[in-house]
């Protein structure tokens, strides 16, 4: 299986996207891109200090698109135009791949594909290589899972591999909705959610940014170039295409989600980098809405993952403990409580505004979460009982605006300073969810 890019070697979120897609191309697929399992995340720990526990947050694998009504508007579009023999040549060879893609996936909305498992398997024997100490001490493993089908086969996927790897180890898993308030904090299970903060709302043409949105696909893309290289009739095209914006959207969705279900990157040729780059930036701003520090919400979006922050704190509180045989606490949930969590944290790359659409691409860049992005939060003690963590996403060590100790450019934060400064955010993110009951957002131009 293909394990995914390298990290380009300058910090991504502060580079040109242009920049990073010539060294990457794959990252211009966003958060459909593989994880990142070639490098080696371990770090050499302060002097006297050992790894002991893991604690983690982990987006389900590689999955099918969500709905089937995109895969069928694609497949309709292609094959009209092919009967009414209105296809260019790159056309018949777009629809002769996209066919594969159709036919693996149609049916299964959202479904964990098998490589979406195989990079889940891939990614605990990484972390068990790395971190083999922290198992042969201790013998317990908690995972814990959404209930949706994708994550819950992720988990197992997961634990199998580590269950291959050391078979004396205990491994628990659940996926219960008494958990969901905390690994998915837009659920319904979330006493403290609040209307327009719901999943099926927040992306979706009632959220607020939608209106800006839909407006950033019309400046910075055009269709009709993208289409006339497929279709030969541009009079036939608009007949059979109500919105060409909307189904350009789908056809980008369709040339990152070939890889989750195929592993190749095919369809990526039929677009020029100039346009992955413009359509790239549109969904950087959707997810940007939802999970980053954006004026729509006044901070809420992020604010509700105050739930998951305090579940990682409140076990991290017992499993530091010299008496607990607990080696990892492992969760899998998705990609924009992901980012949602990583934006409370203020961790680096995550931890800038934006207040307009344009300024969101400085800010914020959705490769950041791929298929089977994995937060990790190590746990280091010495002989004193001191303990430090280390914060690490899909190989790229994390800095926190607080004072550490730095080894080789690594960041170590006292648990006690940690602790602090996560209870802090957890204050802020109440106060602000207290502050805002839901009531009608004005939409339309970022007027907040």
């Amino acid at each position: 299986m293909a394990v995914g890019p390298e990290l380009p070697d300058k910090e991504t979120a502060h580079r040109p996207t242009a920049e990073v897609f010539a060294e990457k191309p794959i990252f211009a697929t966003g958060n459909y891109r593989p994880p990142t399992l070639g490098i080696s995340t371990a770090a050499k720990a302060p002097k006297g200090y050992e790894i002991f526990h893991i604690s983690s947050y982990t987006r389900h694998g590689a999955r099918n698109f969500s709905r089937n009504e995109v895969y069928e508007s694609v497949l309709q579009l292609l094959h009209s135009a092919e009967n009414d023999g209105k296809l260019t040549q790159k056309g018949a060879a777009f629809l002769h791949i996209y066919k594969e893609i159709y036919e693996k996936s149609i049916g299964g909305n959202s479904d964990l594909t098998a490589i979406g498992a195989a990079q889940q398997k891939a990614l605990a024997e990484k972390i068990y290589k790395e971190y083999r100490p922290v198992f042969r001490k201790r013998k317990t493993v908690d995972a814990r899972s959404t209930t949706a089908p994708r994550c819950i086969l992720s988990m197992a996927a997961f634990c199998g591999s580590l269950h291959d790897r050391q078979r004396n180890l205990g491994i628990s898993m659940q996926a219960s909705p008494r958990h969901m308030a905390a690994l998915n904090p837009n659920s319904s299970y979330n006493p403290e959610l609040q209307d327009d903060l719901r999943e099926n709302v927040m992306e979706s043409p009632e959220a607020p940014y939608w209106d800006d949105y839909k407006a950033l696909w019309r400046k910075l893309t055009e269709p009709e170039i993208f289409f006339s290289r497929l279709i030969s009739d541009r009079k036939w095209f608009l007949e059979h295409c109500d919105d060409e914006y909307e189904m350009l959207k789908r056809f980008y969705y369709m040339i990152g989600i070939e890889q989750c279900c195929t592993g190749r990157n095919s369809l990526m040729e039929f677009a020029t980098a100039e346009e992955l780059e413009a359509m790239f930036e549109c969904e950087n701003f959707r997810f940007f809405c939802v999970s980053g520090r954006n004026p729509y919400y006044r901070g809420r979006n992020w604010a509700l993952s105050r739930s998951l922050l305090q579940d990682i704190l409140e076990y991290a509180g017992r499993d530091i403990r010299s008496d607990s045989d607990v080696a990892a606490r492992l969760r899998f949930g998705h990609d924009f409580r992901l980012a949602s969590l990583l934006s409370l944290l203020r961790a680096d790359g995550f931890d800038r505004d934006a207040d307009t659409p344009e300024e969101a691409i400085n800010v914020f860049r959705f490769y950041e979460s791929p298929m089977a992005a994995n937060l990790l939060f190590l746990f280091y003690r010495n002989r004193e009982g001191k303990v430090l963590v280390r914060l690490q996403l899909d190989g790229r060590n994390l800095k926190l605006p607080i004072g550490g100790t730095s080894v080789d450019g690594v960041e170590f934060y006292a648990w006690s300073e940690f602790r602090a400064y996560c209870e802090a955010r957890i204050g802020e993110a109440g106060e602000i969810l207290a502050l805002w009951p839901y009531r009608p957002i004005m939409k339309g131009n970022g007027a907040l």
